[in-house]
């Protein structure tokens, strides 16, 4: 019989059952092992996603504020919004740790442990934290300097008392108050002057800006109120520039902001960039060699609304009596007084580039050596219940009782400013002095005396417009007190028509200026008619 290993018995030999332990016995080893380094993957993910990430803050100096929530354990992922509050006469500089920035509050999100340390500063004003709710309070002229710091253009205030500025004429070598905002670090907070008074502001005139604010942009000013204790009467000052070389203005359709030959200014603001300036008034005067210059702002790109100025604006390319510029939206608002240069000036605005006159006046006088009017010296946008009362006189160029130049509309408004030519003057109209193609006129009226130094039969003058090539709709002129028989001097006359004084005065103007809304724009007087805004009803 053979010997050998019967591979039907039940049972293997003990050797081989032996090897066959070892390799079970090595392969469970093997499984705990992968299921051990498997639990503690797992386990570890899911320690990491259930949380127990730590924010832990602190303050620099301690004194000087706190953060809010200064501690706490949050879930990964988790985002939350910490704050930095200053306690009183500190404010908030900056973030340093786990977080970089002058951001406040800022959001936070948790994939780790996280560290904030807020930095505080001492503030030079005597209360609040520059917030909205709680704004810096202004009371001196230091605090006035303090606001030039870029730390505190985003910031709010609040004038608490009447400033005397006085002390900025004798700032650094040139002196004058170097404004708050720049170009590329702008304002963007807000000043209530509260209804006190800045006495005695001097400007600084080598910047590209000059005003109490420089640059502002989408900011809120409101109740600032300048006054000048050396400030002139400016009724009868009788500024001629005939006999001043003419100096060609600057092209105020291309303007180019950030060029340094850009230079512009105003008492109250010299660049509005989309912010809101409500209820400013300026009694003082401010002149410059600077291209665009306005008695409150310079270039409103923003809206201006129930503020005026008075005073005398003198400058060298664009001046305006309220505003150099407007290609935003100026309404409720006026200027009296004079304004002038050696290129253009309105009484109002020097020119109203795309933008909106609404409810506003200009009453004073104006003069310059290329174009003027008594609101603007050119209109390119809307004036809508609007009106100058006055004098007007001009070197060359057109010039108008309302507006020099017109190449937008004119509607429900009238002049009764007085319109003098000079001998090198083209056109000069009671209402505008060109009318251009794209030019409307529409229900609106002047009364204002139309005259020449000079007699030249070449001028071309009229009772609405001087010359014109575009439209005129239902528009009267007073053919007795302008001095002139016919509307238009040169171009088309259709849509104006003229009025004897009786005719265009008490209720008789009603029934001679159909066209006119009597129930919600327009009013009868004892004299000519008024825009229902004005009162006196």
């Amino acid at each position: 019989m053979a010997t050998g290993w019967n591979h039907y018995s039940e049972s293997p030999p003990i050797q081989t059952n032996f090897k066959t332990m070892i390799r079970l016995i090595k392969y469970l080893i093997s499984t705990i092992i992968l299921a051990i380094a498997a639990g503690i993957v797992l386990f570890g993910c899911s320690t990491d996603s259930s949380g127990d990430f730590r924010l832990t803050t602190t303050s620099v100096p301690e004194e000087g504020g706190m953060v809010t929530p200064s501690t706490g354990t949050y879930e990964q992922g988790t985002r939350v919004e910490i704050t930095a509050v200053p306690a009183a006469g500190f404010f908030f500089e900056r973030w340093e740790g786990d977080i970089i920035g002058d951001e406040n509050p800022v959001t936070i999100a948790f994939y780790g442990n996280r560290r904030a340390t807020a930095v505080f500063k001492t503030s030079p004003f005597a209360s609040g934290d520059g917030s909205l709710g709680n704004p810096y309070t202004v009371a001196t002229f230091d605090d006035l300097m303090a606001m030039r710091d870029e730390n505190y253009f985003d910031k709010h205030f609040i004038q608490i008392s009447d400033i005397d500025a006085s002390l900025s004429k004798d700032i650094g070598d040139f002196g004058g108050f170097i404004p708050i905002g720049t170009l590329e670090a702008p304002f963007t907070g807000s000043y209530n002057g509260n209804g006190y008074q800045i006495t005695d502001l001097a400007y600084y005139e080598f910047g590209r800006f000059m005003g109490l604010f420089g640059y502002i942009r989408e900011a809120e000013i409101r109740n600032v109120t300048f006054t000048s204790t050396q400030q002139e009467q400016s009724a009868g000052i009788d500024m001629k520039f005939s006999n001043i070389d003419h100096q060609p203005p600057l092209d105020p359709f291309h303007l180019e902001v950030d060029s340094e030959d850009f230079r512009t200014g105003g008492t109250l603001v010299a660049f509005n960039d989309g912010g809101v300036i409500h209820n400013c008034r300026s009694y003082t005067h401010i002149g410059s060699r600077r291209h665009y210059l306005g008695g409150l702002v310079g270039y409103n790109g923003g809206e201006v609304s129930h503020s005026y100025a008075a005073g005398i604006v003198t400058g060298l390319s664009y001046t305006g009596g309220l505003a150099a510029v407007n290609s935003g939206l100026i309404q409720n608002s006026h200027a009296t007084g004079f304004s002038s240069s050696l290129g253009v000036s309105g009484g109002l605005v020097g020119t109203n580039l795309g933008g909106q006159i609404i409810k506003s006046y200009a009453a004073g006088n104006v003069d310059s050596n290329f174009s003027n009017g008594g609101l603007a010296a050119i209109n390119t946008g809307l004036i809508r219940a609007s009106y100058a009362t006055g004098n007007t006189h001009v070197g060359i160029g057109p010039t108008g009782g309302l507006v020099g130049r017109n190449e937008g509309e004119i509607r429900d408004s009238y002049s009764l400013v007085a319109v003098t030519r000079y001998e090198q003057s083209n056109t000069a109209g009671g209402l505008v002095g060109i009318n251009q193609e794209n030019g409307v006129i529409i229900n609106s009226f002047t009364a204002g005396r139309v005259s020449s130094y000079e007699e030249d039969e070449n001028a071309e003058m009229g009772g609405i417009s001087g010359k014109n090539e575009g439209t005129i709709t239902a528009s009267y002129w007073d053919t007795e007190a302008t001095g002139q028989a016919t509307g238009v001097g040169e171009g088309s006359p259709d849509g104006a028509t003229g009025l004897t004084t009786h005719q265009m005065s008490g209720p008789a103007a009603e029934a001679y200026m159909p066209e006119f809304d009597w129930n919600t724009v327009w009013r009868t007087t004892n004299g000519y008619p008024v825009l229902r805004w004005q009162g006196g009803e």
